[in-house]
Formats: structure tokens, sequence, C-alpha cells
């Protein structure tokens, strides 16, 4: 397997300006912080921007497409995409 640099802020701007949806999105990002997990790919990165990448995956864990599975600590589209953007922010801010 590859261990080409982190896609992370490209799946996440890709999200952002509407070129992936949702499930695209939650797919593509958690195989790739695995990816970056399981190969060290992140360890270039300030322990802030690590954190900022898994309070993501965190919140991408939270997401549920399904109206009638969404339990109680889920979160829908929008919830996720105002979080992921606000966590986004913060990457930028700290580079």
């Amino acid at each position: 397997m590859s261990e080409s640099p982190p896609r992370l802020s490209e799946l996440v701007g890709s999200f952002l300006q509407g070129g992936l949806t949702a499930p695209q999105f939650e797919a593509g990002y958690m195989n790739e912080w695995r990816r970056c997990r399981d190969y060290g790919l992140l360890k270039s990165e300030s322990p802030a921007v690590q954190n900022v990448y898994d309070a993501i995956f965190t919140t991408l864990d939270a997401y549920c497409s399904d109206p009638e599975l969404r339990g109680p600590r889920d979160i829908d589209e929008q919830q996720m995409k105002v979080e992921v953007s606000a966590l986004f922010a913060e990457v930028t801010g700290l580079r």
C-alpha cells in the first residue's frame, strides 16, 4: 500500500464545497484517517492539528444518514457539515 501524504484536508474541502455527498465524505475520510493512523502519516503535523483531524473522525462516527436509524446522540448531515466546517477552520488557523 502506498504511503502517500494524507488527503484529509482535500476530502474536507471537497465536501464543504459540495464536491462530495455526506456519505461519500464519511466513507472517504474515515478510510483515509485510518490509513494515516496505520502508517503514521500525520506525524509531521502538530499535535493540535492531529487532534482536529481526530475530532472530525469522531464527528463522522456520530453521523447517521438514515433518519429512521438516527438515535439521540447521532447527528444529521446539516449538523455534521456545521461541525466539520468549524473544526476545519481550526486546522486552517493552526497552520
